[in-house]
């Protein structure tokens, strides 16, 4: 409920409707909108009363949103992505949109890294895109 069908992403959340919400139910309510930093967690409970909170673009953009220390560098955070999409035999076409989602937010798809990920047919090709053709290769070899 934090926002409407005719409301864009870019519009900002409408956590005071979410708090009606809360306070004329009597069941728990998840929140969710614009939440992008750690902290976005405290701010908007505070803010609601909600239960719980449920995050989307700040977690697709950055998962390491849910580190208390702060979020890791997202070229970190992608070849992170990339390493657990190769250990848990990811389907490359997520993975590769995935990865889209992340480079659309940070940058550009027509650039390189934006490209290349287009050309990869295999996770071998994903893998040596990122630097991680070891860990691709060792991973392979020892799964039975």
């Amino acid at each position: 409920m934090s926002r409407k069908v005719k409301d864009r992403p870019k519009d900002p959340a409408k956590w005071d409707e979410i708090a009606d919400v809360v306070s004329a139910l009597s069941i728990p309510v998840i929140a969710n909108g614009d939440v992008f930093e750690y902290d976005d967690f405290k701010r908007i409970k505070d803010a609601t009363g909600a239960a719980s909170v449920m995050v989307a673009r700040g977690a697709m953009w950055n998962a390491s949103i849910f580190c208390a220390k702060g979020k890791k560098p997202w070229e970190d955070v992608k070849r992170e992505y990339v390493r657990k999409s190769i250990l848990w035999e990811n389907d490359l076409k997520s993975t590769k949109q995935t990865l889209k989602e992340l480079i659309m937010h940070y940058s550009c798809l027509e650039l390189p890294e934006g490209k290349g990920i287009n050309k990869c047919d295999t996770g071998a090709d994903l893998a040596k895109l990122y630097g991680e053709e070891d860990y691709y290769n060792f991973v392979v070899s020892n799964r039975n």
